[in-house]
């Protein structure tokens, strides 16, 4: 993804509340599980609240970022699914629901598409995930 394409995809996802929100908006039920955003992060987001402090990608968010497209591609291969990139989906009737996958699949067994969600998972992360499951975040 350029940069001009990544200006304009965070453009739309801060239009509304997505998947990726999911975990920061329910937090309340979740409790100690969600680690990465609670409600009032999310309403200053969400709210086009200036922020306070200058908020960078991280390292590992950058390379997860340059992966998944061969995370996705690896995928396909050792599958045999065909995958397709997908632009945001938005609720018909509610402009504020929407979300946006990182591909859709289509196994030869099933008529309809589904979901392929892909993280990049560093070493220390991918071992906490392989013991204790993953988290609401993702």
């Amino acid at each position: 993804m350029t940069n001009p394409e990544r200006i304009a995809f965070l453009k739309a996802r801060a239009t509304g509340i997505g998947g990726s929100d999911a975990a920061s908006l329910l937090q309340p039920l979740l409790s100690d599980e969600v680690k990465y955003g609670c409600r009032r992060r999310l309403g200053y987001d969400k709210g086009k609240f200036p922020p306070d402090f200058e908020r960078e990608e991280s390292g590992p968010i950058k390379l997860g970022n340059i992966l998944e497209p061969y995370i996705c591609e690896d995928y396909a291969k050792l599958t045999g699914r065909r995958i397709e990139v997908t632009e945001r989906h938005v609720h018909p009737d509610h402009e504020f629901l929407g979300g946006h996958t990182d591909r859709i699949q289509y196994r030869p067994d099933r008529p309809d598409p589904g979901v392929l969600e892909c993280k990049a998972l560093g070493t220390r992360i991918f071992y906490e995930t392989k013991r204790s499951g993953i988290i609401p975040d993702y």
